[in-house]
């Protein structure tokens, strides 16, 4: 046994406190790692600082300190036992009482009935709380203990090494950083350090004996398989002990193994020890409580209407797994989970799967993070409206949300409707339309770009621009540039506007065949279309047809156009005459008044 030392867990408090205030200072606590060749990001460590400081008072003093460590850190409770004796140097041993009555031999408290204590069988079986053991250990035993559970609340906050340069980076496209960037630079290198090192080992196939442990000692041998998920690796134990997988935790190389995880994923040699732990009473209740929630919510095919959280204390809150099984009945319950669970992207991703409207409880961090906006986008582009203002102004992002639907155009930055066409080019391919955003507060169909990119795609969403651009003369003339034939969007008051109608009959091409009444009916605009193309005037409206200047000019260019000309026109040698100077064809179109029994001329 180590040796003896009852204020052990205060000098540990008092070495990790360099500037000798009384209290650890996230600086300390840096400091203190990094002296330990704990390897940790910035976020873990802010997570920890997080646990330890349970007052918020920005420090941690010895009672936060000694309360976390034996209250609320995840602490690997195989290696706590390894240092535990009794006053008197002796090995300790682990039992669960099991009536009322016993109580600890230092501090006199009560045990409580299945929780777990330690007894000294070398000293007539004394009882002892863990608190008070510990307290007989050695510094170098309580300093491992608090590094343990460091490490154990680093692996929850996701900080593997891979991990790590990954959060703090936010990489963009653009060649020029902003000032915002500037301070990323190096991160970014590290990134392409990490890209050349080996890829990780494969994940392992086939057969796999693991030994179970637990506080007392050996619990059962069990052959399982590296496909397995870890919730199958815990139902064969619960075969083989009786334990409920719902009342443990496998620890392995101080890892909590997650339900979900398969076994090959997390490299565990053949052999190796699997570290049960059991879960508090207070624990079991919930996930019990959670997975009847459950039953009830697929009976009903539907979800649940009440929270499973807003009463949960805060260390269930703040327990992965509970929160992880909360959100699967009713993602909402997000908002409920510690500041800490909402940054977690996993946990995010779970409640948004469930239920869209779950990601406004996400953490305001982790909105801003590009490498979780651009996954999360990828799922699902209309989550760009939920991303921070930077990520809603990052073109990679935003042509992610695009690429995979189209109406995510919405919640882009005025910057990428304003200078990235390849963008609105890509909303419109893949669905985005000026007439499902009518109304919308944003006004994007009186976008000029957003405009002539929807018109591009497609020309008859001009339509759907608002009246401000419809009767825009820049606009008009693009349009006429474009193409003739969009003189049918330019407005009745703009029709004769000279300058509009020669760039619209520059060239040839344009016709009212298919144009809207108010282009054939319009004498400006059936002017000039049959100055181009005299057979024009079959398309032009029945009063068109009868006025004079219109028609001359019609059978001037194409004389068998007098066909279509009013009865009386045909009749009018003026007219005619035009005609058969053009095509002497035309003359069997001409009225009975203007030709003889021979079809010449009168």
């Amino acid at each position: 046994a180590p040796a003896m030392n009852e204020l052990s867990v205060r000098e540990v408090h008092e070495k990790w406190d360099w500037d000798k205030d009384g209290a650890i200072s996230k600086e300390d606590l840096l400091q203190s790692l990094a002296t330990l060749d704990m390897d940790m990001a910035v976020e873990a460590v802010d997570a920890v600082f997080a646990h330890m400081d349970g007052k918020e008072l920005g420090c941690i003093s010895y009672d936060d300190f000694a309360n976390w460590l034996f209250c609320r850190a995840l602490l690997p409770e195989k290696l706590l036992l390894q240092e535990c004796a009794c006053s008197d140097g002796h090995a300790l041993d682990p039992f669960l009482p099991d009536v009322d009555g016993w109580c600890c031999e230092e501090c006199s408290a009560d045990l409580e009935v299945s929780k777990l204590a330690l007894k000294c069988q070398e000293c007539s079986g004394l009882s002892f709380c863990i608190e008070c053991t510990l307290q007989h250990s050695d510094v170098e035993a309580v300093e491992r203990l608090a590094i343990a559970a460091v490490s154990a609340i680093a692996e929850s906050q996701d900080t593997a090494e891979s991990q790590e340069t990954a959060q703090t980076c936010y990489p963009t496209d653009s060649d020029a950083a902003s000032p915002d960037e500037d301070s990323h630079e190096g991160e970014a290198e590290d990134i392409d350090l990490v890209a050349d090192e080996p890829e990780s080992e494969a994940p392992k196939e086939g057969p796999v004996e693991l030994l179970i442990v637990g506080l007392a000692g050996d619990l059962c041998r069990t052959v399982a398989d590296y496909g397995w998920t870890v919730l199958q690796l815990k139902n064969s134990i619960e075969f083989q002990t009786g334990i409920p997988a719902i009342g443990f935790s496998l620890i392995y190389d101080l890892v909590a193994l997650q339900d979900h995880t398969v076994l090959g994923s997390v490299q565990i040699p053949n052999g190796a020890e699997v570290m049960l732990l059991r879960r508090s009473e207070q624990q079991v209740e919930c996930l019990q409580k959670i997975q009847k929630a459950k039953s009830l919510c697929e009976a009903r095919n539907g979800s649940l209407p009440f929270s499973l959280l807003i009463s949960a204390p805060d260390e269930l809150r703040a327990d992965r797994l509970i929160v992880l099984e909360a959100i699967s009945v009713n993602a909402m319950d997000l908002q409920y989970a510690s500041q800490d669970l909402q940054a977690d992207k996993d946990i995010v991703f779970a409640a948004t799967k469930r239920h869209p409207h779950a990601l406004q409880h996400a953490s305001p961090l982790l909105l801003a993070n590009h490498e979780f906006g651009l996954e999360l986008v990828k799922s699902n582009g209309l989550f760009l409206q939920a991303l921070a203002e930077n990520l809603r102004a990052d073109s990679a992002v935003v042509l992610a949300a695009v690429n995979d639907n189209g109406m995510a155009l919405r919640y882009a930055a005025d910057e990428i409707l304003e200078g990235h066409p390849e963008v609105l080019d890509l909303a419109f391919q893949r669905g985005f339309c000026l007439r499902k955003v009518q109304g919308d507060p944003r006004r994007l169909n009186d976008r000029i770009d957003v405009v002539r990119a929807s018109v591009r795609w497609e020309k008859e969403s001009f339509q759907y621009a608002s009246s401000r651009l419809r009767s825009d003369r820049d606009m008009l003339m693009w349009l006429l540039l474009d193409d003739p034939c969009n003189l049918r969007f330019v407005p009745v008051e703009l029709l004769a506007d000279p300058q509009l109608l020669a760039i619209a009959f520059e060239n040839d091409g344009f016709t009212l065949l298919h144009a809207p009444e108010k282009l054939r009916a319009h004498p400006d605009v059936v002017y000039r279309v049959v100055q181009q193309n005299g057979i024009e005037l079959m398309h032009a409206t029945s009063k068109l047809r009868s006025n004079r200047s219109i028609v001359a000019a019609a059978v001037k260019n194409c004389g068998m156009a007098l066909q279509y000309a009013a009865i009386h026109l045909r009749n009018d040698r003026g007219i005619v005459d035009l005609a058969a100077r053009q095509d002497t064809r035309a003359l069997k179109f001409a009225g009975p008044n203007v030709k003889n029994a021979s079809g010449s001329l009168i």
